[in-house]
């Protein structure tokens, strides 16, 4: 069966994880992919740039076609959507969000391009401040089932859901 598996990698019909582009250090210190099925977890202090790295794989996955499911506790959707702007344009943050981009002419062409190019890449973001675990969940399952899809055994389709950040106080 290793052939066979070698073949489908090969071929691309079958991926074994999702690679982040962006941080291949951590990628190489994970074994050099989050692999599927897993459950990630990223822990850190505070500030050091946890949701910046699972906005970079939830980029990166939806680049891949791989649905994407970002669950936010902390950031509304417009905030999200400026960051992964800046991200993907190298854009300031802070110009992005206050539309001083527009003052800049090959910033403003930056931001045009992308909102042109970057029409294919989706990511389905929740915002949940205050949401109790149990209706998350329900979400999750509901997205699986209506975005996902399953494989004939009854297993979801590769996916990744981000749930950004789960509070253990």
């Amino acid at each position: 069966g290793v052939g066979e598996l070698l073949n489908n990698i090969i071929s691309g019909k079958q991926q074994v994880g999702l690679q982040c582009t962006k941080f291949p250090k951590l990628m190489a210190a994970l074994g050099g992919s989050l692999r599927y099925p897993s459950l990630n977890v990223v822990s850190a202090l505070d500030k050091v740039g946890k949701s910046p790295f699972c906005l970079a794989v939830a980029e990166d996955a939806a680049i891949q076609g791989i649905p994407v499911l970002y669950i936010d506790t902390e950031l509304e959707r417009d905030y999200q959507a400026c960051r992964l702007l800046a991200t993907r344009t190298g854009v300031p943050l802070a110009r992005v969000e206050y539309g001083s981009f527009i003052n800049e002419p090959s910033d403003e062409e930056k931001i045009k391009k992308e909102l042109k190019e970057g029409e294919a890449l989706k990511i389905d973001h929740f915002e949940c401040a205050g949401f109790l675990l149990d209706d998350i969940l329900q979400l999750i399952k509901r997205w699986i089932f209506t975005k996902v899809g399953r494989k004939p055994d009854g297993t979801a389709n590769n996916c990744l859901v981000v749930y950004d950040y789960l509070k253990c106080s």
